[in-house]
């Protein structure tokens, strides 16, 4: 289905359930969510993202009290949403007597490929973690160092006709050089949120010295 109240690329296929374990804005439902937003951890879109999300690629948290009252955290992550399923469309009817008979069943449609990407790689773990930063427990997953700090300078009034820049400010705080890749872009964005067209768009890759600070302009 079209979905113009999202960013381009969210149309297609959508995730819906009819048989949800908790309310959404009041009724048993959730969706529709696009496929494509579940792929990409894109969860705070429209509508019950976590949910469904959760459904296909959540990872499990465990954790286990030590003998001295402490606890430990143990985060299981290729346990869910190892086979997501649908019907062949192959044209056959599923009668009545129609048995599911595994991952090789021959009516057996594989579209977890769909949903996300494969389990362990990359692009799979930063749909997680990206999904991750919309949810309650933002820190459950350990991060390396944020000694990079990035500010985007506010314009308090920009007139409309009127030319304007947009400068971020980036300072490394940590006693030692750090790679940094910033990229810049100007968009005419609708108050929905759908992208009507992009104005510009600038990159930088350097190195910076230990605690050193610079800014980038567009």
């Amino acid at each position: 289905m079209a979905r113009p109240d999202l960013p381009s690329g969210n149309g297609g296929w959508q995730a819906i359930d009819a048989t949800p374990q908790e309310l959404s804005d009041g009724v048993y439902c959730a969706g529709p969510f696009p496929v494509n937003a579940v792929k990409n951890g894109d969860v705070t879109l429209p509508y019950d993202g976590p949910f469904i999300f959760a459904e296909v690629n959540a990872d499990q948290v465990n954790w286990i009290r030590q003998a001295d009252g402490s606890w430990y955290k143990m985060i299981v992550n290729e346990k869910i949403g190892k086979n997501i399923s649908t019907k062949k469309a192959s044209g056959a009817p599923m009668g009545n007597s129609a048995r599911w008979r595994g991952r090789d069943d021959p009516d057996r449609e594989d579209i977890t490929h769909t949903y996300k990407f494969p389990e362990g790689s990359p692009e799979e773990r930063a749909a997680t973690l990206k999904a991750n930063q919309a949810s309650s427990k933002a820190d459950i997953y350990q991060h390396g160092k944020e000694d990079v700090k990035f500010q985007l300078e506010d314009k308090d009034e920009i007139y409309v006709g009127s030319p304007f820049d947009c400068k971020l400010w980036v300072e490394n705080q940590s006693s030692e050089e750090r790679s940094v890749f910033v990229r810049l872009t100007a968009l005419v964005v609708y108050y929905t949120g759908v992208v009507k067209t992009k104005v510009k768009t600038k990159g930088y890759k350097l190195k910076m010295p230990p605690n050193s600070s610079l800014s980038f302009k567009l």
